[in-house]
């Protein structure tokens, strides 16, 4: 009955994917690439542990960005915003040709943008539309629809990381965010806007 609850449960999906694809291929990736570029094991474990720092210190900062833009707006507007970011972070990364690159660490602080605006803006969501006589069940589909992306997201990302190429799962990801973007902004415009002071509960 709420298309906005369905946008923030597409969100939870992705969101909590996009963390399995991070936490587990971004390392892996890294590390390979040091091998192929003649570093030792201890020396590519190394680089592949900076790189996965870099994402956690991106997401970490922008948190406080991300729950001030989400308190001052829409917050489907913040989800169609957060899921633009991480779509276009996770292409970048995706199609960057060696993870260990300079060039590259730009890509990885947008990543981690992304995903920090990305978690933050779907529970919000939930938190805002959920009816208080139902908000137990509704936090629990929308946490249950996470669990499911993660497993989901990750078994399928293993397959193209060997037959496509490394950065397949986040080109993979990367795309399925945008689809949830143009979700977002489609039911925002049917719905309207809605204070970030709106509560379910009191409008019921």
């Amino acid at each position: 009955d709420n298309p906005r609850i369905l946008i923030a449960c597409a969100e939870s999906f992705i969101a909590r994917g996009d963390l399995a694809v991070v936490a587990t291929f971004l390392s892996l990736w890294a590390k390979e690439a040091g091998l192929l570029a003649g570093l030792t094991l201890p020396e590519a474990l190394a680089a592949a542990g900076m790189l996965s720092v870099t994402v956690s210190m991106a997401q970490l900062l922008f948190a406080p960005v991300a729950g001030f833009f989400i308190d001052k707006f829409d917050r489907l507007t913040a989800v169609a915003t957060a899921m633009g970011i991480a779509g276009i972070a996770y292409l970048w990364v995706g199609f960057s040709p060696d993870p260990l690159a300079l060039i590259f660490i730009p890509a990885a602080l947008m990543l981690g943008m992304g995903e920090s605006a990305a978690i933050l803006a779907g529970s919000a969501v939930i938190g805002q539309e959920a009816s208080e006589r139902i908000r137990g069940a509704v936090v629990g589909l929308f946490n249950f629809c996470g669990s499911v992306g993660t497993l989901t997201i990750a078994f399928i990302s293993g397959f193209l990381f060997d037959a496509w190429m490394p950065g397949a799962p986040f080109v993979m990801v990367g795309v399925i965010n945008l689809l949830v973007m143009i979700g977002a902004i489609s039911v925002r415009r049917r719905t309207g806007y809605r204070s970030p002071s709106y509560l379910a509960s009191t409008a019921d």
